[in-house]
């Protein structure tokens, strides 16, 4: 600074900290990994949770590494390899639960695992690995690749996983290290788990062992309770009285007065020994048992025999608890001469759950002999240490054998009756299962002596002890000859309809979701000029071109939502030639509800839609040619008939009557005619306008009131004001036409309503009268081009037969539906709907 203060200049110094900043993140990242691996082995050490420890393990690896995908994974014996832990970024695909056949995780790779040795897969694309192996790791955008072995006292337990996906990456050696270390914490974990469950097992078979002793420690110390009561008095006394048995241990005198109460008894009966001490045992039973209980207590006192055995029970018993309710019991007594007299000792088991139990499981017996009749499903089983055999009652159907028989069929008699060609694959399959204790599954034929073959599905199982001795089998038998028949002969009519569909001049294909042909038939061939084989997983993009593509696509958007389409294109050619086409999508849904795919049906209609052209441009120069001519003839009849030419004969002016008649009518069919054909040649616009339901069928009737009065008919109407935008004129001409019809067909004296109602987004409009009504298989064709119920109508009535196609294609112009509902001889019901907006 100079004297004044101000600054003169600055001085600055710069020091390079690029290694120091290296230094720096290189301590934090090995601050971090240290931090995981110190974390991770407190977690094994002090959680017992393997599946948490596993998850949190492979979630801060993904974060520290800063990787996009990282798994540990399990390994099969059949050496595929299964992700039990993954922690990866959103949008990759999960490839958790899925069992994978990785060549790099299996082979010799495996080998090299078991000795300790790491793959590192800097870069997918220049790796020294096969391309099919390649191939599979793109499938799921694996770009690197790290695995490290999880070994445990000198085992390998699993796979650490590792998964770049975006981009390649160089494995670092202290990443490399890091997850050597993180393995043997994991391997650690594994082991420390496998000693848990193997500790818990030990406990459950000592716990075992111990409720045994426990058991026969009981049995021996109620036969030497047994014994003592039969020495001395007393402890005879004591021993029926055990206050902690689950039984009631009830003893009455020679008066049957309660004595003894046991705690047992309480629960039971709900009474507390105080208050039922020398109290009648009637106290305890039902009504209908008192007398009955007493007679057997005075028989069994006159018997010679001291007591009566634990096993002598009858269980017809009941008993009546303190709030009034009865329950089954179980029941045996002992008698006892004492100085005081006769002692009668009664053991009491309440057997309600268990007679549930049994009626449940009876049920369940039958509800299991029902599935398997109707799934035709038999079973036995064999045991090996007792050498007995039980069989399912459906088992017995199956195979035919009587269910009467003394002794269940035995094995040379069921092997009778499999068929020569399986016998031996049979005897081999079953002689693995009983002595080696395999597991199968396993089809084949049962052949009986009249010729007939039934279709079998066989499981077995086997139950086999510690020691490696098969102790059980269990095999169940499905007759599948109703599932082999039905595939025989969808196999036929597959092929039928194969047959068929080849025969058919149209183009039929099957395409699935992802717009690929799995299935064209032959015209296919001719169509393209190459073989179908060649066409089949091709797009359809790929099959047409872009441009013809761009046609059908709001198609296929349409069909793959779930909607079938029916729609006509005009595609091009290669050479530049167009032609036209009518195709039909309907979608194909799977079981859950989603669309698979769809099928196609492709006509080339080129040669009708020139039909088509030929017959409207006739129809319509026709028309107008016919309107000059026929407005003049028309004028001069009219004349005519009103006498303004001179005064005709009676039988002339009759003659004049009926030619303007019948001239009026083909006026009206030349103008629908004309009006028809505009609407089908695209030539007639829509005038879209702001309109009012109920005001457009106030205007139709109006214009049609003085025709209704003349054939005596009422119409009413019951419509709501509702705005919608359409073309006024055209859906009055739509209203007259439907409310005329009406008019003409329905009897003198009657009513026709028309109503506008609003249905969700669409204005529902109705013409209902009280006609003759129509038949049922002619409500839809009536609405084709001259369709009449009754050929006699167009020269009764005055119709056209072109009115309701008319109505039909106004209404399909404004993108609503026309559809009409009659009962034969009470009248119908013309309904359209329109668009609100």
């Amino acid at each position: 600074m100079d004297h004044q203060g101000e600054i003169e200049f600055i001085i600055a110094t710069g020091i390079d900290v690029t290694e120091q900043r290296r230094v720096w993140n290189k301590l934090e990242q090995q601050y971090r990994q240290t931090k995981l691996l110190t974390e991770t082995t407190r977690r094994i050490r002090m959680s017992i949770d393997l599946e948490e420890i596993l998850q949190t393990t492979v979630t801060e690896i993904q974060h520290l590494l800063v990787c996009d995908r990282v798994l540990i994974m399990e390994i099969k014996p059949n050496q595929n390899t299964l992700p039990i832990s993954e922690a990866l970024i959103g949008d990759l695909p999960s490839m958790l639960g899925y069992e994978f056949a990785d060549p790099l995780l299996m082979g010799e790779y495996l080998t090299r695992y078991h000795q300790g040795q790491v793959l590192a897969i800097d870069n997918l694309d220049t790796a020294a690995i096969d391309p099919d192996i390649k191939q599979l790791l793109k499938q799921f955008q694996v770009q690197a690749k790290l695995v490290v072995p999880i070994l445990s006292q000198g085992k390998l337990q699993g796979l650490l996983v590792a998964h770049q996906c975006h981009h390649p990456r160089q494995w670092q050696e202290s990443e490399i290290q890091l997850l050597h270390q993180l393995a043997d914490q994991i391997g650690v974990a594994l082991t420390q788990a496998q000693l848990l469950n193997y500790a818990e097992e030990l406990a459950e078979e000592r716990t075992k062992e111990l409720t045994a002793t426990n058991e026969l420690l009981k049995l021996e110390i109620a036969e030497r309770t047994q014994t003592e009561q039969d020495l001395r008095e007393n402890e005879q006394k004591l021993a029926g009285i055990l206050d902690n048995a689950d039984e009631a241990i009830i003893s009455i005198d020679e008066r049957q007065r309660i004595q003894l109460f046991n705690q047992g008894a309480e629960k039971i009966f709900g009474y507390q020994a105080q208050e039922i001490l020398d109290q009648p045992l009637d106290i305890l039973l039902p009504q209908v048992f008192r007398q009955i209980h007493r007679h057997h207590i005075q028989e069994f006192g006159q018997l010679p025999a001291k007591s009566r055995k634990m096993a002598e029970r009858n269980s017809n018993v009941y008993g009546r608890h303190k709030d009034g309710h009865e329950f089954p019991a179980e029941a045996s007594v002992a008698k006892l001469s004492t100085k005081a007299g006769m002692l009668f000792t009664v053991m009491l088991k309440d057997i309600s759950e268990r007679q549930q139990t049994q009626e449940k499981l009876q049920t369940s017996k039958t509800l299991l002999a029902k599935a398997e009749k109707i799934a035709k499903i038999g079973s036995w089983e064999y045991d090996h240490e007792t050498n007995q055999k039980s069989w399912s009652e459906e088992l017995f159907n199956i195979l035919e054998f009587d269910q009467d028989l003394a002794t269940l069929p035995g094995c040379p008699e069921v092997l009778d009756r499999v068929h020569p060609e399986d016998l031996l694959l049979v005897k081999k399959t079953l002689r693995a299962g009983h002595q080696q204790g395999k597991s199968w599954e396993l089809n084949y034929r049962l052949q009986f002596p009249d010729g007939k073959i039934k279709y079998i599905e066989s499981r077995g199982e086997a139950s086999v002890s510690s020691e490696g001795k098969v102790l059980r089998v269990l095999e169940t038998i499905m007759d599948v000859s109703d599932r082999i028949q039905s595939k025989k002969s969808l196999r036929r009519s597959e092929e039928q309809l194969k047959l068929i569909t080849d025969a058919l001049p149209v183009l039929i294909a099957y395409i699935d979701h992802q717009q690929r042909y799995l299935y064209n038939n032959r015209t296919y061939e001719s169509w393209y000029g190459r073989p179908r084989s060649s066409l089949q997983g091709k797009t359809i993009r790929e099959l047409v071109g872009e441009s013809n593509y761009r046609q059908m696509q709001p198609y296929i958007e349409t069909v793959l939502g779930g909607k079938a389409v029916t729609f006509e294109s005009q595609p091009v050619t290669e050479n530049g030639n167009s032609y036209w086409m009518n195709a039909t999508y309907i979608p194909d849904f799977s079981s859950s509800g989603v669309v698979k795919g769809f099928f196609s049906m492709t006509e080339d209609i080129t040669e009708r839609k020139a039909v088509e052209q030929m017959k409207s441009e006739f129809i319509s120069v026709a028309s107008h040619e016919m309107r000059t001519p026929l407005t003049a003839i028309h004028g001069v009849i009219k004349l005519l008939a009103a006498g303004r030419l001179g005064e005709l004969s009676e039988s002339g002016t009759k003659m004049a009557e009926m030619a303007l008649r019948n001239g009026d009518r083909l006026v009206r069919l030349v103008n629908d005619i004309l009006d028809l054909e505009r609407m089908e040649s695209g030539r007639d616009e829509i005038n879209y306008q702001q309109c009012d339901s109920g005001e457009l069928i106030r205007q139709t009737i109006d214009s049609l009131s003085s025709m209704a009065e003349a054939q005596g008919i009422r119409l009413a109407t019951v419509s709501e004001s509702i705005e919608l935008l359409a073309d006024r004129d055209r859906i009055v001409q739509t209203l007259s036409n439907l409310i005329s019809n009406a008019i003409k067909f329905s009897p003198a004296n009657s009513t026709i309503w028309i109503s506008s109602q609003l249905e969700q987004q669409n204005v529902l409009f109705a013409v209902k009268d009280s006609g003759r009504g129509i038949p049922t298989e002619q409500l839809e064709t009536i609405f084709e081009r001259f369709q009449q119920v009754d050929a006699s109508d167009s020269r009764q009535k005055g119709g056209t037969g072109l009115g309701l196609a008319i109505c039909r294609h106004i209404v399909e112009q404004h993108q609503g539906k026309i559809w009409a509902e009659s009962i034969h001889g009470q009248g119908s019901t013309f309904f359209f709907t329109l668009p609100q907006v």
